[in-house]
């Protein structure tokens, strides 16, 4: 069994020359180490609440990109004079949204755009990799229809 006992209790309990012997900088050393972990667990607090915030904003975006990721393939689509595109979601992991562009045929090109948090990460179908080739940070200063365009236009230029 473990009893909890005071660093002033210690104190009392020692004979009154041994009491006044126990140096001050080790209790001031104990102070400042208390103060600092308890500042890192606030901080790690803090980081972690902001995470979760952001994805959960994330979360929310994510239908607006996607629908403007939709009429950028219609425009696309529009000046080529063919249905060349064509666009696919895929939410069967809800907190990890999919959506896969793909050109022409089965082995045309396509790209896979994924959520992953508070980042949209994006990889060629013909890579071989299922790892995130590019990241893409949600910025609360671009709005969705320019987020869609940022992701999706150096793919289409190379296509």
């Amino acid at each position: 069994m473990r009893v909890e006992v005071s660093p002033a209790q210690l104190r009392q309990d020692l004979p009154d020359g041994v009491a006044r012997l126990m140096p001050s900088w080790a209790a001031t050393l104990g102070r400042q180490h208390g103060a600092r972990a308890r500042d890192a667990q606030l901080a790690s607090q803090a980081t972690h609440t902001a995470a979760v915030e952001s994805a959960s904003t994330a979360l929310s975006r994510w239908p607006r990109i996607v629908d403007a990721m939709t009429r950028l393939v219609a425009a696309y689509n529009t000046g080529f004079e063919s249905e060349t595109l064509h666009i696919a979601e895929d939410l069967s992991i809800p907190s990890r949204p999919v959506v896969t562009i793909r050109a022409g045929g089965a082995d045309a090109p396509a790209l896979v755009v994924t959520l992953e948090e508070s980042m949209i990460c994006t990889r060629r179908s013909d890579s071989g990799d299922q790892s995130c080739e590019t990241e893409y940070r949600l910025r609360a200063d671009r709005g969705d229809d320019e987020t869609a365009a940022y992701v999706l236009q150096h793919w289409m230029e190379h296509l």
